[in-house]
């Protein structure tokens, strides 16, 4: 009888599961789960978190499919397809909610299919009965004409009769029904038909079949950016269409409406029929905004229209042009405004080779902030390990030489590009003492200062890995305060023994201890004379050059640059170039 207990016991247990079976793949994982999915697998791969298609060019149909067990009455199926590509009758989808075989060849059950001979294509529903098909259902005609993106969701309520709801990427609804006496048990399918150009076009994402997904949450609004007379509102999940109506945005102080639309489920761009004010702080309510299961949302946003930048409101703060191996070049820029600042119509430019990128995001750029953008964001994160990564941006950026070049930021106004910084930098920038240039960044000292001060510019401190992408330079903290710390006197002298300026003079008063480097060279870099090497130095003290050469002699006249570079402890570093001019009495 105990046993008997026991059995009965597990039975109510798990009797639920056995009842409410689901299959699920968001296919996140780098291989095609097979515990899922059977069939033509080595067809298919995981591309960037989708499935596709990739089979050989020498065929011309693949299937895939997952068996299902137990599926309750009131069921529902989930999936996402892109088709990159017009269907036709030689190249479509066949996508098999019911079979009673593995082998749509010789099944029974419904299918939806993609794909038909003209240009009217629609959803359609088909059941296959004892080898006839026989169409069902159509959605609307055209609709999956051109290059079918889409989201599908399929409700099955007690009475047999499901709900198709069809949601397009370019915003578009459609809901349609029909009946079909479904079995628990059978094989969800993936009929891919195409030709030898069409095997690698076939795109799935956010499979579901399994119980209905109650959802009661509704959605949010996940960001929203806003240019001269719009503001594009991102939201967390699909909106209604019947959203786009202007009630349900109210602005203050008032702005008019021309147009909502929806260029994406999850998107609404609101368009002003004039702009909105610069510098006036707007606020939005949106009113019982409703996803597909008819879940609002009521909430309010405060934004105002950003400022357009001005010569040298953005200046460009670091630039990688000679990176390690294949590595990839990244350019960095600051707001030295207390404004927020738009970047929708700012370019990266190269105007020695004529090449210029537009920065497609973010939007704005905030006080004081750094943005760096590149063309290879993994290859920067995983070089530099000091970065902002919510700082970095993968996009294209003009290509840069490794000697010597240019790099702008530019602004559209009125159609026409204007310079607001503008760069000329070469490899002779960089630190004269530096051993291997590849790799290592040109960081701007001083934000206020001039761009194309040579003596502005210098090469990120080792001691941080020769690389600050989206954070503040290794050489600003401290070299911005170079005047405090380091004086020279008696910049122009004359060696000549009379007493009367024979020397130059470094005095300095430094916050820490410092280990120094002090190294005099010529204007054509070549190292003349070291005055310290690795040297520990006091907090005060001062640094004598008499005008003599490395092998004792008094050097000629002419112009000579100090490098002065100073380490401490926590990793801090300053550099410093002086000139020096040894002129005859």
């Amino acid at each position: 009888m105990r046993i008997r207990i026991h059995i009965f016991l597990l039975i109510i247990v798990f009797f639920p599961l056995f009842l409410c079976s689901q299959t699920s793949d968001e296919f996140d994982n780098d291989v095609l789960d097979i515990n899922i999915w059977q069939g033509d697998t080595n067809d298919f791969v995981i591309d960037k978190g989708k499935l596709r298609l990739n089979a050989s060019t020498n065929k011309s149909r693949s299937i895939l499919y997952s068996h299902f067990e137990n599926i309750p009455v009131e069921a529902q199926w989930n999936i996402d397809i892109i088709l990159d590509f017009n269907p036709s009758g030689q190249n479509n989808l066949k996508l098999w909610l019911f079979s009673d075989s593995s082998d749509p060849r010789g099944a029974n059950g419904y299918y939806i299919s993609i794909g038909e001979n003209g240009g009217d294509d629609a959803i359609l529903i088909y059941q296959r009965q004892g080898g006839e098909d026989v169409l069902i259902a159509a959605g609307q005609a055209g609709r999956v004409a051109e290059k079918p993106n889409l989201s599908l969701k399929l409700k099955r309520g007690k009475d047999n009769v499901i709900m198709l709801n069809a949601l397009y990427a370019n915003g578009f609804e459609e809901k349609f029904s029909f009946v079909a006496e479904v079995i628990p048990s059978g094989y969800f399918i993936l009929d891919c038909n195409y030709s030898s150009s069409r095997a690698d076009k076939f795109f799935f994402d956010n499979f579901y079949i399994g119980p209905i997904i109650v959802d009661n949450i509704a959605p949010t609004l996940k960001s929203f950016t806003v240019s001269e007379n719009s503001i594009v509102l991102v939201f967390s999940e699909a909106l209604v269409k019947s959203n786009t109506n202007p009630s349900h945005f109210d602005f203050f102080p008032a702005f008019n409406i021309e147009n909502v639309i929806s260029p994406q489920p999850d998107k609404l761009e609101i368009i002003g029929v004039d702009p909105f004010a610069t510098g006036i702080d707007y606020s939005l309510d949106l009113i019982d905004l409703s996803d597909i299961e008819g879940n609002a949302l009521d909430t309010f946003i405060n934004f105002s229209l950003a400022s357009f930048a001005a010569l040298e409101d953005i200046v460009i703060n670091e630039i990688l042009f000679n990176p390690r191996g294949s590595g990839s070049d990244y350019v960095e820029i600051v707001n030295k405004t207390n404004q927020v600042l738009s970047l929708q119509n700012i370019y990266l430019s190269n105007q020695e080779n004529g090449q210029q990128e537009k920065i497609l995001t973010p939007s704005q750029i905030m006080p004081g902030e750094f943005l760096v953008f590149t063309k290879n964001k993994e290859n920067i994160t995983s070089e530099y390990p000091l970065h902002g990564a919510s700082n970095i941006y993968e996009q294209g950026i003009p290509s840069y030489n490794n000697d010597n070049g240019n790099v702008s930021i530019r602004v559209e106004i009125n159609g026409k590009l204007k310079t607001i910084d503008s760069y000329n930098y070469s490899e002779k920038d960089h630190f004269l003492l530096l051993d291997e240039e590849d790799g290592v960044s040109l960081e701007r000292i001083d934000i206020n200062g001039d761009t194309n001060d040579k003596t502005n510019w210098t090469s990120a401190a080792s001691s941080i890995g020769f690389g600050t992408p989206g954070i503040e330079n290794s050489t600003t903290s401290l070299s911005s305060l170079m005047a405090e710390y380091i004086t020279v006197t008696n910049k122009v002298f004359s060696p000549n023994g009379d007493g009367i300026d024979d020397k130059a003079e470094i005095r300095y008063e430094l916050p820490s201890s410092f280990v120094a480097n002090a190294v005099i060279y010529d204007i054509t870099g070549r190292k003349v004379y070291t005055l310290l090497k690795n040297t520990t130095i006091p907090t005060k003290g001062r640094l004598l050059w008499t005008g003599i050469g490395s092998k004792g002699e008094i050097v000629t006249t002419g112009i000579y640059v100090l490098v002065l570079e100073l380490f401490d402890l926590d990793g801090r570093v300053i550099r410093h170039k002086e000139e020096l001019v040894i002129a005859r009495r």
